[in-house]
């Protein structure tokens, strides 16, 4: 069988068993600095009832030690759609899962302003967007603001890269009275991390040479 200019595809007529599959992508020069065809074998795949594995879950921060100290404030500017989360005081367990009830919507190429303010003093702040909606927010490009030192409050912009996937995705807020550089997935007994959704137009219908799961 063969596939072109797909991003995924459904295999039918299989039994369960093991087969021989060979991925070939013809040169692009985004993907490859040298000439030629970029081939990349795998050996066998298997099929089997229970082969569908979703992604994993994103990581939770956690604090469940000190409820005064949080993020007071959230808010951006600039956007298609945007985000007004004030006085929304102390997440249970540190962390505010607002991804289903607060979005902020802009397109590749264009920024979008953002407001934050905490209570309980100075904290590290940071801000994290999974572009490529792997799971995590540790890829290149994925934090878009750090306050490099303790602040009571922080504000900027950032612009929406070319290579981010079209749709909705998750931005992290994380604020941490501990750290001047809270991790996506930290945990402290001062920490509070804030969750939305960024829905970004115009963005990439895949990502460029990149292998996802074989779901058969």
């Amino acid at each position: 069988m063969l596939f072109r200019s797909q991003s995924s595809n459904t295999f039918t007529g299989l039994t369960f068993g093991t087969y021989p599959m060979q991925i070939r992508h013809l040169q692009n020069t985004n993907c490859s600095a040298s000439l030629g065809n970029a081939v990349i074998a795998l050996p066998v795949l298997t099929a089997t009832p229970t082969a569908l594995v979703p992604l994993p879950p994103y990581c939770t921060p956690a604090n469940t030690v000190n409820t005064t100290y949080y993020i007071s404030s959230f808010s951006t500017t600039g956007g298609t759609t945007n985000i007004t989360n004030n006085a929304s005081g102390f997440s249970t367990a540190g962390y505010g899962n607002f991804f289903n009830t607060m979005t902020a919507t802009q397109a590749t190429g264009s920024s979008i302003n953002f407001s934050t303010a905490v209570t309980g003093g100075t904290f590290g702040i940071n801000i994290f967007v999974d572009w490529n909606k792997n799971g995590v927010f540790t890829d290149p490009g994925e934090q878009v603001y750090g306050s490099a030192g303790y602040v009571s409050s922080a504000s900027g912009s950032f612009t929406v890269p070319a290579t981010a996937l079209n749709g909705a995705t998750r931005m992290r807020v994380v604020a941490d009275w501990l750290s001047t550089n809270p991790t996506s997935c930290q945990a402290s007994s001062y920490v509070e991390a804030e969750d939305y959704k960024f829905v970004v137009v115009n963005g990439q219908s895949s990502t460029p040479c990149q292998i996802g799961r074989a779901h058969v």
